[in-house]
């Protein structure tokens, strides 16, 4: 009866030691566990070309285009001028070589004007969309932080059109980052609304 007692005891305290046992290796599988990546996607493109920054910019482009052009047609049009009097000038002549010299040096003078002229455009160009880019970015990481995403991916709007080449097919494949999201994952509409907002709030 006593041996049966000591048994049933060392039975007991066994199966206790094998149930903390096994609890002391589960617990640290528990730790290693991740929660689920929550994922979105973003038209950046569609953001940026329905941005009120966007459209007050391409205004502002247009307006300096247009007057680079009238001062650069106005300039064609002095060296044009005096092409066309020296057509009435005896070559080798004093009046003729002094009109050559004039035309010679305006347009010199008109191609290093537009090599800058067009330089700073472009520059312009390049610094305001950097900028754009980065405000779209910046409100982009509000939004899913808002939404508690932890990554948003570029959702394009690449398609393949009927009847592509091969090279063309090979080159648009590469293009398509995002195969499939559903609207419920799309932030492009509330980023697109927020920075307007935002932009109209800065009262610029």
């Amino acid at each position: 009866m006593k041996t049966s007692r000591i048994c049933l005891v060392v039975i007991v305290a066994g199966l206790c030691g094998a149930l903390l046992l096994k609890d002391s290796f589960a617990q640290p599988k528990a730790s290693h566990q991740h929660p689920a990546t929550s994922v979105a996607v973003c038209d950046v493109a569609k953001v940026l070309n329905n941005y009120q920054r966007t459209k007050r910019h391409v205004a502002e482009l247009e307006e300096e285009k247009a007057s680079f052009e009238a001062e650069d047609d106005k300039k064609i049009k002095a060296i044009q001028n005096l092409q066309a009097e020296m057509e009435d000038l005896k070559e080798g002549s004093k009046e003729y070589e002094r009109r050559l010299y004039e035309i010679q040096r305006l347009t010199i003078e008109h191609e290093a004007w537009v090599k800058v002229r067009q330089g700073l455009l472009i520059r312009k160009r390049n610094r305001m969309m950097v900028q754009m880019y980065k405000q779209i970015l910046e409100m982009t990481g509000r939004v899913a932080k808002e939404r508690g995403i932890d990554i948003v991916l570029f959702l394009d709007d690449v398609e393949i059109p009927e009847g592509a080449s091969t090279k063309m097919v090979a080159q648009l494949l590469p293009q398509r980052k995002v195969l499939y999201s559903t609207e419920k994952v799309n932030l492009t509409d509330t980023v697109l609304m927020r920075i307007n907002e935002a932009y109209r709030s800065a009262g610029k």
